[in-house]
């Protein structure tokens, strides 16, 4: 009896031990996210704008994935990327592809354009445009068509997406060169597309639900959308200039500037349209910022050649020229359209950098002493460690940095400081 007792009080008490030991491991697993270490997960730091990437964080993405600018999109630690033939949502702390969606129809182009982040219906979403190939029947010959693929963000569900079919042709006069999504507009996606040897501009407006086109503007390279607004610039009867039509329906709102030179617009700033102008003959430059509402020039000025403008989406826009040679930036104040700094300035003993990028208050670029982050209002240097790396594209946790000689792919870099 006192053998069986003291048997009985033993395994009484092996298995309150258990007991213990499960609650304590549910309670790590609670307090820890099922983690080992039983700690809690910590939030990735984020930088509004960065200014340092740490280069042991490097991760490749896929070598189709350069151009200029990337066919990249960035949502925190996830890139959308547009390759030939498919849409990658790839994490880009590991290089691990978390989803991956094709278009129906067989792809023709073999570099598609960047994807946008838009809101589609009630949902988060990215919207990737794929020149694709529909084949013929009968006499009827194959021809070309947009269609439009469609992720949610964050789940990766595919949403509604759609294909709109362009005007077939018996020669190359049709043929499709690219397609570009530039908005979305509840379920209206806006498309540039090109044609032709001459790469002739149109716009379209495709309702992803209904599936059928809105409106079309023949002639229009859609640049961007602003205030209900589709900015561009119109090409007919040989010359250019630069144009706003309705997102809603495509009417004409206002035209400006009317060249028989090139045209390039760029996003301003909220209320501006900054326009570059080459002209015929003289190849002389300006640059002038319309308003968006009207269509009014506000300020217009002499620039050099190849000249790129970015509203940072806070207050300056920066254009600046990378070209071969000397190297121009200048800094705008994205309300007035006034000048805010200018280099070089030989007094002060300053070069330009090549600008590489413009975002939330930062220049990102390089000179003859390395990667350098310059602040947008002022155009001074930003103090602090070096960046390392000249991002083509950033947000506040990543920089993806395109190709180079040397570096055959893409690369993303983590953002470590402010």
């Amino acid at each position: 009896m006192q053998r069986r007792g003291v048997l009985v009080v033993a395994l009484v008490v092996a298995a309150l031990v258990v007991v213990m030991a499960l609650v304590a491991t549910v309670l790590v697993m609670t307090r820890g996210g099922g983690g080992r270490s039983g700690t809690a997960p910590t939030a990735a730091p984020r930088f509004d704008p960065p200014r340092q990437f740490d280069l042991g964080s490097a991760v490749d993405l896929p070598r189709e994935a350069d151009g200029d600018p990337p066919p990249v999109v960035l949502d925190g630690f996830t890139a959308y990327v547009a390759l030939p033939g498919r849409l990658q949502a790839i994490d880009t702390r590991t290089g691990a592809v978390r989803a991956e969606r094709a278009p129906q129809a067989a792809p023709s182009t073999p570099v598609p354009r960047a994807p946008v982040l838009a809101r589609v219906g009630d949902q988060d979403a990215v919207v990737a445009a794929f020149a694709v190939s529909v084949p013929g029947h009968g006499t009827t010959v194959g021809h070309d068509a947009v269609e439009l693929v469609v992720l949610a963000r964050g789940t990766f569900t595919p949403l509604l997406g759609g294909r709109f079919d362009l005007p077939p042709t018996l020669g190359d006069a049709g043929r499709l060169r690219s397609a570009d999504v530039v908005a979305v507009t509840g379920e209206v996606a806006v498309v540039g597309v090109e044609v032709g040897p001459d790469r002739e501009p149109s716009t379209y407006a495709f309702d992803l639900h209904g599936g059928r086109v809105r409106w079309r503007v023949p002639g229009l390279a859609a640049g961007y959308p602003e205030n209900r607004l589709v900015v561009g610039v119109l090409h007919r009867d040989g010359g250019s200039q630069v144009a706003a039509v309705s997102a809603q329906d495509g009417r004409p709102v206002w035209t400006a500037g009317r060249t028989g030179g090139t045209v390039t617009v760029a996003r301003g700033g909220r209320a501006f349209v900054a326009a570059v102008t080459v002209a015929t003959g003289s190849g002389e430059r300006s640059l002038t910022f319309y308003e968006t509402a009207t269509g009014r020039a506000a300020v217009r000025r002499a620039v050099p050649g190849g000249v790129t403008c970015r509203f940072d989406d806070r207050l300056t826009t920066v254009c600046w020229n990378a070209d071969a040679g000397e190297p121009w930036a200048a800094g705008f104040d994205a309300t007035t359209a006034g000048t805010l700094w200018e280099l070089p300035d030989a007094a002060a003993g300053r070069v330009a950098p090549r600008v590489t990028t413009v975002w939330h208050g930062a220049v990102y670029g390089t000179t003859e002493n390395g990667p350098v982050v310059l602040a947008a209002p002022t155009g001074r240097d930003r103090t602090g460690p070096a960046p390392n790396v000249a991002p083509d594209l950033v947000n506040d946790v990543v920089a993806v940095v395109g190709a180079t000689m040397d570096r055959p792919r893409p690369r993303v870099y983590r953002a470590v400081s402010p």
